[in-house]
C-alpha cells in the first residue's frame, strides 16, 4: 500500500497528454488534452505577439498540464512552432532574468543547423542589454564569455574593470543607446522566426513557476517579455496564479496601486485549468481523485464515500490537488477503514475531509464545541436545506445525531446505535484521536 504518489519526473518536451510514464500510468489524469488543442490551436493562428496567463491556483496542476503541454504541441497537435519550456524559480537567484531568457532558448533550440550567426546577433544584443553585475550570468548561461566577446562589436564588451564599469554607465545614461540596444536585440529575435522561402518559425516560451519568483524577477521578467520579446510570431504562455503576482506587484509599488490593471498591461489573454473532465458537471479534482484512488488501491468503500463529498465541497471550489493527494494519503493511514461499519467509515472520511479542507472547523470538532451547522457550512448549506439528495439527508442527520443525539426517525438511530450510544461527543472524540490525529504528514 503506498500513501500518495511520488512526484514523477517529466521528459519536458518529449512526451505528451497521451503517453504513459515508465509504470504504464497515464501522465495526465486530468483528461485536459483538450485544453492542450485549444492553446496550440491559438499560437499557431495568430501572428502577433501573445501573451496568456494560465492562471490557477495552488495545487492546480499548472506546472503538471505546462510540462505535458510543451510536447503535445508538436507531437500529438501537430503544431510547428518552437515551444521553450522556461523554469522561473530555478533562475531567480538572479538579478536579470535576460540571461537566462537567451541562455534557455540556445540550449533547447533543437535543430541548430543553419542559425548560428541569428544566435550569435541575439547573444550580442542581449550583452548589451544585460546589467553589468548580470553579465557573468550572460555569459555562462550562452556558452562562455570569449564567445561573446568575439561577437561583440561594443567596447563595452571589451572593456574590464573600472572600465567596464564606467561605459556601462556611460552607456545606461543615453536613451539613444538603450533604444539602439533595444531594437537590436528585437531584430536579433526576428531573424530566429524567419525561414527563407517559408512561413515564420513561430517560437512560444512557456515560462512556469512565476507565481514562486521573487516579487522583483518575477515583475522584471514581465517587463522583459514585454520590451524585449513583443516581436511578431514569439508568444509567451505563463503558468502563474494572478492574485499571487498581484501581491508581488504591491510588495514591489505599494498597497494602494491596482495591481490587477498593472497586470494587464503585460498579459492578453487569461487561461483558468478546466473544471470538466468527460461531463460539464465534474470537477477536476474528482476525476483525480478517481485516478488516484485506483492507482493507489483506495478500498471501493472509502472511495464511494470521498466522491460523495466531492459532489459537494467542488461546488464550494474549495478542493485543490493537492488536497485530494492529502485526503487519501490520511484515509490510507487509518487500518482497515474500508472493513470498517457504515457509521465508523462515515465519521472517518467527513473528519478527514475537514481535517485537509476546513482545519478550523476540525478543531473545533475535536474540542466538542462543533455542531453540525458548522460542518454542514462547508458544503454551502444550512440545517433548513430541504433536498431529496440521499447523501445531504444522511450527512444532516448524522451529524445531528453525532454530535448532538437528535435524529428524526428511530431507523436512522438503530443505524447508528453501535457506533454512538451514551455520550456521543465524547465518544466521537475518541475515534478520531484514535484514528486520526496520532500522524500528520510533514507535507501539511
Amino acid at each position: 500500500m503506498k500513501f500518495f504518489l511520488e512526484d514523477r519526473y517529466i521528459p519536458v518536451g518529449k512526451v505528451g497528454f497521451q503517453d504513459n510514464d515508465h509504470e504504464g500510468r497515464p501522465y495526465d489524469m486530468l483528461g485536459r488534452a483538450d485544453t492542450g488543442k485549444r492553446i496550440s490551436d491559438l499560437v499557431e493562428r495568430i501572428d502577433q505577439p501573445l501573451v496568456i496567463a494560465f492562471d490557477g491556483e495552488w495545487g492546480s496542476g499548472k506546472s503538471h498540464f505546462l510540462k505535458l503541454w510543451t510536447g503535445a504541441h508538436v507531437i500529438e497537435n501537430g503544431g510547428t512552432a518552437r515551444v521553450i519550456y522556461f523554469d522561473a524559480f530555478e533562475h531567480d537567484y538572479l538579478d536579470d532574468p535576460l540571461p537566462s531568457l537567451v541562455g534557455t532558448v540556445q540550449e533547447q533550440w533543437r535543430d541548430k543547423k543553419g542559425v548560428a550567426n541569428t544566435f550569435s546577433r541575439v547573444r550580442t544584443a542581449a550583452a548589451k542589454l544585460a546589467k553589468p553585475i548580470t553579465r557573468v550570468g550572460l555569459a555562462a548561461a550562452t556558452a562562455g564569455a570569449t564567445e561573446i566577446a568575439v561577437a561583440a562589436v561594443d567596447p563595452i564588451l571589451e572593456a574590464t574593470g573600472k572600465e567596464l564599469s564606467k561605459a556601462v554607465d556611460d552607456f545606461w545614461k543615453k536613451e539613444s543607446a538603450r533604444r539602439s540596444a533595444m531594437e537590436e536585440f528585437r531584430k536579433a529575435l526576428v531573424g530566429l522566426t524567419e525561414v527563407k522561402d517559408g512561413p515564420p518559425q513561430k517560437i512560444v516560451f512557456v515560462v512556469d513557476e512565476l507565481d514562486r519568483c521573487r516579487p522583483d524577477f518575477a515583475l522584471a521578467l514581465l517587463e522583459i517579455i514585454k520590451h524585449f520579446f513583443a516581436v511578431p510570431n514569439v508568444h509567451f504562455v505563463l503558468g502563474s496564479n494572478l492574485r499571487s503576482l498581484e501581491n508581488s506587484v504591491r510588495a514591489r509599488y505599494g498597497d494602494k496601486i491596482d495591481a490587477a490593471g498593472y497586470l494587464k498591461k503585460f498579459i492578453h489573454l487569461t487561461l483558468k485549468p478546466p473544471r470538466s473532465h468527460g461531463s460539464l458537471d465534474a470537477h477536476a479534482a474528482t476525476a483525480y481523485f478517481r485516478s488516484l484512488s485506483n492507482l493507489l488501491q483506495v478500498p471501493s468503500a472509502v472511495a464511494s464515500e470521498i466522491e460523495h463529498h466531492f459532489r459537494y465541497l467542488t461546488r464550494q471550489e474549495v478542493v485543490s490537488l493537492r488536497d485530494v493527494e492529502r485526503i487519501v494519503a490520511h484515509t490510507q493511514l487509518i487500518p482497515k477503514l474500508g472493513l470498517m461499519q457504515n457509521g465508523y467509515r462515515y465519521l472517518l472520511v467527513a473528519a478527514t475531509m475537514l481535517r485537509i479542507l476546513a482545519p478550523d472547523t476540525y478543531s473545533k470538532l475535536r474540542s466538542g464545541s462543533a455542531t453540525h451547522s458548522d460542518i454542514l457550512s462547508i458544503y454551502g448549506l444550512d440545517s433548513s436545506f430541504d433536498t431529496d439528495d440521499g447523501f445531504i439527508t444522511w450527512s444532516r442527520e448524522f451529524w445531528m445525531a453525532a454530535l448532538s443525539g437528535v435524529g428524526s426517525g428511530d431507523e436512522f438511530r438503530r443505524y447508528l446505535r453501535d457506533c454512538f450510544s451514551g455520550d456521543r461527543k465524547e465518544y466521537v472524540e475518541q475515534i478520531l484521536g484514535r484514528h486520526l490525529d496520532n500522524f500528520t504528514f510533514q507535507k501539511d
